[in-house]
């Protein structure tokens, strides 16, 4: 998936129940979104068309 597909595809459900939150290493700073790995590869290929 692009980057630009995924900023779409990060908020269907069957990805969005699965995020995990990486904290920050810096105060002031966000954490980083992380979707585990078989999550990312059943919603690829379960998702219609190229896979």
């Amino acid at each position: 998936m692009s980057p630009a597909s995924w900023n779409k595809y990060k908020h269907d459900p069957k990805l969005a129940e699965h995020v995990v939150r990486i904290p920050a290493s810096k105060a002031g700073e966000e954490g980083t979104e992380h979707w585990p790995r078989s999550v990312v590869r059943a919603f690829k290929t379960a998702r219609p068309g190229k896979g």
